[in-house]
């Protein structure tokens, strides 16, 4: 994967708010969006007492410039709002491609999120799209997952685009995004 280019524009996505963080430049910067708060419906049965947290780690492969080291990282935190039952506060944390030798900073997200080991992913990175949602949602092979399974979700992350076709591809899944709610709705 290429590393360090300040132009390599990643984002992350999700099926309920739309995309969450369009703003993690490689080496640059990590995107900490606000947190934003959806109905119980949305949630995990299991994750609705005391919420929920989940985190993925994608590891460059081999070949890259760092193969084996943590690349970008996807974490999630999911808790019920004080004094509102029914609503639960969502927070995620996307980081792309802090490489090892980059300022000495190898991965962030954990500075904001802490994830137990039990809850923490890695996975290889692979080119184009990568779809997450299996990692966040509940199922019988992740009874844990704090979103709500079933079709619910969709998370998706793309790690290291280049320019100029980060701009197309963000354009083009935001427009995916919108007419997934519009036929949602």
């Amino acid at each position: 994967m290429p590393n360090g280019l300040n132009n390599d524009l990643t984002f992350a996505s999700d099926s309920i708010s739309g995309p969450v963080c369009t703003t993690a430049n490689e080496d640059l910067n990590a995107c900490v969006p606000l947190p934003y708060q959806v109905g119980a419906a949305f949630i995990a049965p299991a994750a609705q007492a005391a919420g929920g947290i989940v985190g993925v780690n994608l590891i460059d492969p081999s070949g890259s410039d760092h193969p084996g080291s943590i690349s970008d990282q996807l974490y999630l935190s999911v808790a019920p709002v004080a004094g509102v039952p029914g609503i639960f506060s969502v927070s995620w944390c996307w980081d792309s491609d802090r490489e090892p030798g980059t300022g000495g900073i190898s991965v962030i997200c954990q500075n904001s999120i802490t994830v137990p080991p039990d809850r923490l992913f890695s996975i290889n990175e692979v080119g184009g799209f990568m779809d997450l949602t299996s990692f966040f949602t509940a199922s019988p092979n992740n009874p844990l997952g704090p979103l709500a399974g079933d079709g619910v979700w969709q998370v998706l992350a793309r790690p290291d685009i280049p320019e100029p076709a980060s701009l197309a591809i963000l354009a083009i899944s935001l427009l995916g995004m919108g007419a997934y709610r519009r036929l949602r709705n």
